[in-house]
């Protein structure tokens, strides 16, 4: 009866162990991890494929620590690269391949585990709830994004033995957008090369009329002298993603067209409305003048054209070019058809300002 109550206390103390450490959280769900990180049992044997089978030359853990206390000289040590902070002093990180948990005493780390399939997918997927964007006839459209420690080449491989589709890709971010069953989805998340899936981004609307009216041009253009700021921008440039901006008086030759796929027909002329309330020259109508009326632009649509690339790969191109790093983008995701949505984005999504 005393051995039984011993063994009931012993299981009760480290029950309240584990659960003392704040959880890892993906989305709405709380992961709490196992102290796995002690000194091994000479007659205690692990596998060095405890943690997995790397896709590349290193493998991809979850790891947390016991506090915030890091020491990066005792990480290198022990070959521990940390990646993305999730919170709670956990992290997803790379270690070398046949690494077991016992490998990384004396660095503060409690848990390396491997990372589990459903924990790189949303909650909506997870329960089958999809957004009327991204499914068709059965079929998934979906954003993945991979690890640095994987090559591209490796993931199309993955990609295509599993039967998924795959298009647009950029090396740069780590990401392509993909299609396929749920099964093939799901069978991709368990690639360990695979960091994280999340449903295709929503159709973007254009949204001008607020900064319109929120952006104190008058103020920032009138001289000096009549108590303004006098700021006129000249030789400032600006790059500007929306709709197609075609010619106007106004804007003479300061406008740069880098793209030009999305015609007047189906933004309701939103890109030279867009670009004259930033450089109009107020030429044909003073009351049109816009911010900047000297500034330079440079034109590219929003969303993915004809060329692949995601805006924020433009950006970074015209940024290397032509140093431009001011830019407008008055566009994003229309929050009345998402509601119903919300737990298919993930706290990224939210934090651009799209959602």
């Amino acid at each position: 009866m005393r051995i039984r109550f011993l063994l009931l206390l012993l299981w009760l103390n480290s029950t309240l162990v584990l659960y003392a450490q704040p959880p890892v959280r993906f989305g709405n769900r709380a992961i709490y991890l196992e102290q796995n990180v002690r000194k091994g049992l000479r007659a205690h044997k692990t596998s060095s494929l405890e943690l997995g089978i790397p896709a590349g030359e290193r493998l991809n853990v979850l790891v947390q620590f016991s506090s915030d206390q890091i020491s990066p000289e005792q990480l290198e040590h022990n070959g521990v690269q940390l990646g993305m902070y999730l919170g709670n002093n956990a992290y997803y990180a790379s270690v070398p391949a046949g690494s077991r948990p016992s490998d990384f005493v004396g660095t503060n780390l409690r848990a390396v585990t491997p990372i589990r399939p459903e924990w790189k997918l949303t909650s909506s997927f997870l329960e089958e709830r999809y957004p009327s964007w991204a499914y068709d006839a059965k079929r998934l459209k979906m954003n993945l994004s991979w690890f640095e420690t994987v090559a591209w080449e490796k993931v199309r491989q993955e990609l295509e033995r599993q039967g998924v589709l795959h298009s647009t890709h950029s090396v740069l971010f780590n990401t392509v957008e993909i299609e396929g069953t749920r099964e093939q989805i799901l069978a991709i998340a368990a690639y360990e090369g695979t960091s994280f899936i999340q449903f295709i981004r929503p159709p973007e609307k254009l949204y001008n009329h607020i900064g319109a009216r929120m952006n104190g041009g008058l103020q920032l253009r009138t001289p000096i002298a009549l108590h303004g700021r006098g700021l006129t921008g000249k030789d400032i440039r600006i790059g500007i993603w929306d709709a197609n901006v075609g010619d106007h008086v106004d804007f003479g030759t300061r406008v740069q067209r880098m793209e030009f796929e999305i015609p007047v027909s189906e933004s309701g002329g939103h890109g030279l409305h867009t670009s004259a309330t930033i450089l109009g020259s107020g030429l044909r109508d003073e009351k049109g003048r816009g911010m900047a009326p000297a500034a330079h632009l440079w034109t590219y649509n929003y969303g993915t054209g004809s060329n692949g690339k995601l805006a924020a790969r433009e950006m970074l191109e015209v940024y290397e070019k032509e140093h431009i790093s001011l830019t407008n983008n008055s566009y994003g995701y229309s929050l009345a058809g998402l509601c119903e949505y919300e737990d298919a984005f993930t706290y990224t999504e939210l934090a651009y300002t799209e959602v």
